[in-house]
C-alpha cells in the first residue's frame, strides 16, 4: 500500500517547485508515483468550485458563503478523485497531492472568528471527509509557509488562470487575503 503525501501552501509558496523536484527524484529512483492536484480545475465534480472562486461571484462574495458549504464544494472534488486516489495507492508507492483538506481548513476556517466554532468546524470537516466520504487520510503533510505579502507579489507575476472566466491571474480568494 502506498503512502499518500499532502503538499500544503498558499499560492506562491514554492508547492509545485517542490512538488517537481520530489517528482524528479522519485522518478529516477525508480520509485512509482502518482501526482494530483486540488482543486481539479475543470473537472465536473469541481464545477462548484470553479463558480465560486469566479470574480464575478455568482454564489456571492466567497466571505459570505458559509464554510461549511464552500467546504463541500472542495470535499466534493476529493470525493470524486478518492476511488482514483485509492486505486493508486495500491499500485503506487506514493502518491502526492498539491493541496487537500488543510488548504480546505484554511481557507473556509479562516472566516470563522471564535476559536470553539472554528474547532466544531474543523472536528465536521474531518468527520465529513475521512468517515462519511472515506476520503484517504494522508500519511503526511508538509506546510509550505510564505508571508501573505511575498505570496501576493508572486501570485500577480504567474499567467492568467484558466479557470477564471474574466482573465485575471488572481481568484476569488487570492483577492482577499484577509
Amino acid at each position: 500500500m502506498g503512502k499518500l503525501v499532502v503538499f500544503e501552501g498558499v499560492d506562491g509558496s514554492g508547492k509545485n517547485t517542490q512538488l517537481e523536484l520530489l517528482t524528479r527524484r522519485l522518478e529516477e529512483k525508480g520509485i512509482k508515483f502518482k501526482t494530483i492536484a486540488f482543486p481539479r480545475h475543470g473537472n465536473p465534480a469541481a464545477c462548484f468550485i470553479d463558480k465560486y472562486l469566479q470574480p464575478s461571484h455568482p454564489y456571492g462574495e466567497p466571505k459570505t458563503i458559509p464554510a461549511e458549504v464552500a467546504s463541500m464544494f472542495y470535499a466534493l472534488d476529493r470525493y470524486d478523485a478518492s476511488f482514483e486516489m485509492k486505486k493508486w495507492l495500491e499500485e503506487s508507492d506514493f502518491v502526492i497531492a498539491d493541496r487537500y483538506l488543510g488548504s480546505n481548513i484554511g481557507h473556509q476556517g479562516g472566516k470563522i472568528k471564535d476559536e470553539t466554532k472554528r474547532k466544531k468546524y474543523v472536528d465536521w470537516l474531518y468527520t465529513l471527509e475521512f468517515n462519511t466520504l472515506k476520503i484517504p487520510k494522508p500519511d503526511l503533510t508538509i506546510v509550505f509557509y510564505l508571508p501573505a505579502e511575498i505570496a501576493i507579489k508572486r501570485i500577480e507575476k504567474k499567467q492568467n488562470r484558466n479557470y477564471i472566466q474574466d482573465g485575471s491571474n488572481k481568484d476569488a480568494h487570492e483577492s482577499d487575503i484577509e
